[in-house]
């Protein structure tokens, strides 16, 4: 039985009550951080961006094994036909539908395992995540004028990213050009055309 889970929100008046019922139903500590082996619960917000969180910062960055569960107002079926794992992982990823009772959440939490290793995980992230990947380069991959600091770190996240899918000429290639941002003083272009060629070698492979 569960004993700690984290709750990813920035609700706070949300948090304190599922703080309050988990401790008094289910003996549950429940936290803000991502700690090895809590349940983590999602809750989807409108400003959560929950493809990201789930594929650059969770399972890549992270490298997160921990159970997840999500709770939203999408009806279910929708959703998980949006998101494939949660059918074929079900043990590891559930998903819960609001408006639902404790005892549902409650067995639902208890019946999540982790991800059984980090070679399972990668195996997870370059299965499932292929519909982040275009999101990713054109959106989560950002070009900060002015600012390289934070430009090379949207580039390390797209280098995790890769390295999780197991394409280390990609991560070989960002890496070797975060080298050369470092030294240069017009380093914009070479973050340009790191982002260019990854667009084009996207649409290569989804022209396949």
């Amino acid at each position: 039985m569960a004993s700690k889970a984290t709750l990813i929100s920035d609700n706070k008046e949300l948090y304190t009550s599922f703080k309050r019922a988990l401790k008094a139903v289910g003996h549950i500590e429940l936290s803000k951080n991502v700690i090895k082996h809590n349940i983590v619960i999602f809750v989807l917000e409108n400003n959560k961006d929950f493809d990201s969180w789930l594929w650059s910062e969770f399972r890549t960055k992270k490298k997160a094994l921990n159970p997840l569960l999500v709770i939203g107002i999408e009806n279910k079926h929708s959703f998980i036909n949006r998101h494939p794992i949660f059918i074929n992982y079900s043990d590891e990823h559930a998903y819960i539908q609001i408006p639902f009772d404790l005892p549902e959440l409650l067995n639902t939490i208890n019946n999540l395992k982790p991800i059984y290793d980090h070679v399972t995980r990668k195996l997870i992230v370059a299965d499932y995540s292929k519909g982040y990947e275009h999101k990713l380069i054109t959106h989560d991959l950002k070009i900060v004028e002015g600012d390289k600091k934070a430009t090379i770190g949207s580039l390390k996240n797209a280098r995790d990213f890769y390295d999780s899918t197991g394409e280390k000429e990609i991560v070989k290639l960002i890496d070797e050009k975060i080298k050369i941002m470092e030294n240069m003083d017009e380093w914009e272009q070479v973050a340009v055309e790191v982002k260019e060629y990854l667009e084009s070698r996207f649409k290569a492979k989804r022209n396949k």
